[in-house]
Parts: C-alpha cells; sequence; structure tokens
C-alpha cells in the first residue's frame, strides 16, 4: 500500500464522534458511579453523627464533598456537606479551620444565586461564623452584619416545604430562636420587642 500522506476526513470524523460517544458514556458512568458513592458516604455520615461519632462524620463529609464536586447536578448536596463540616468546626469553635469550607459554600451560593438550599446553608453558616467572631471582638457593624444574614437565612428558609426541611434535617426554629436571643444579648438594652417578634414566630 502506497502511503499518499491524503487524509480520509470522512473516516476521521465518522471515528472521532464514535470516541467522542464511547467517552461521553463512560463519563456518564462514573458520574453515575461516583455520585451514587458520594450519597451512600452522606448518609453513613449523618448517621454517625446522629449517634455522636463526631469525628468520624466530620471525616466523611470532607470526603463526600470533595466526590460531590466533581459529579454534575450536584451541588445541593454539596452544599449540604460543607454546611455539616461548617458547623461541626464552629461548635468546635475552630474558626480557622471553619472557614475553608465556607469559603468553598460561599463559592457555590454566588454560582447558584437562586437555589434556596444553597442560600439557606451558606447564609445559616456566615451568620454563626460572624457571631462567634463578634464574641471575641464585638462591634455594631460585625452585629449589624449576623443579624441581617441570619434573617435572609429565615427568607430563604420560608421558600421550603415542611417535607424539604425533614429531608434535610432543619429545624425551622433554630435561626428564629437565633435571632431573638441575639437580640437579647447583642444590645445593651436588649430589644425586647423585637425578640418577641421572633419568639412568637417560632
Amino acid at each position: 500500500m502506497i502511503r499518499t500522506g491524503v487524509i480520509d476526513f470522512g473516516t476521521a470524523t465518522r471515528r472521532g464522534i464514535l470516541w467522542a460517544c464511547i467517552w461521553m458514556f463512560f463519563s456518564l458512568f462514573l458520574h453515575a458511579d461516583t455520585y451514587s458513592d458520594a450519597m451512600r458516604l452522606k448518609q453513613k455520615a449523618e448517621e454517625e453523627q446522629s449517634h455522636g461519632r463526631l469525628e468520624e462524620a466530620l471525616r466523611m463529609f470532607i470526603t463526600a464533598e470533595e466526590m460531590f464536586s466533581k459529579c454534575h447536578g450536584a451541588e445541593t448536596e454539596q452544599s449540604l456537606c460543607l454546611y455539616y463540616t461548617c458547623i461541626s468546626y464552629f461548635n468546635q469553635r475552630d474558626l480557622p479551620f471553619m472557614r475553608k469550607p465556607m469559603r468553598r459554600l460561599q463559592q457555590l451560593a454566588r454560582r447558584y444565586p437562586e437555589n434556596i438550599f444553597i442560600q439557606y446553608d451558606y447564609l445559616s453558616v456566615l451568620a454563626a461564623y460572624e457571631s462567634a467572631v463578634y464574641e471575641e471582638k464585638p462591634s455594631d457593624k460585625l452585629r449589624d452584619q449576623f443579624m441581617v444574614h441570619f434573617k435572609q437565612a429565615v427568607y430563604w428558609q420560608s421558600k421550603m416545604t415542611a417535607a424539604e426541611w425533614k429531608k434535610r434535617q432543619i429545624n425551622p426554629m433554630f435561626n428564629l430562636m437565633n435571632i431573638a436571643v441575639l437580640y437579647d444579648l447583642s444590645y445593651n438594652p436588649p430589644l425586647i420587642d423585637s425578640m418577641q417578634v421572633y419568639i412568637d414566630r417560632a
């Protein structure tokens, strides 16, 4: 056979399409497999958390979040893992470690501004972080910030159904009571009327 150096573009195009189809098939297969593994790991982490094995749960949430980040359309599950990671560090008052997953959650919130779950997760975590910083370095500006962010989180949770609260293990009273308590503890004198409004809502 004489090599003429002429490319058969018809054959090359067909081969290109074939390889593209094969690549898409395996990408979808791997995506589904990664997503399923991440969901199982998240569910296991939630189980560990409910039994008080918090360090193991934290490790699993971190791993599951990394897996969800590689899956198209898994941003809501990724957000929940980041939320749990942040709250774990918050409960330990480990604010430096809390900042990294909070930044990742912020990136998700900016990328999906209409996703009610991601907005709720991010604003709840942000307000909690700011209130913890306020305990160490009180300022009127910081107090105003976390009050606004807690109220924004309440706004987003109000857009969810009771079934969605249950699925994501959201206690709708949590942020309402946070606001009420902060009207008492963060103001001098306490803003009793404002505090009562949120107690009544809870």
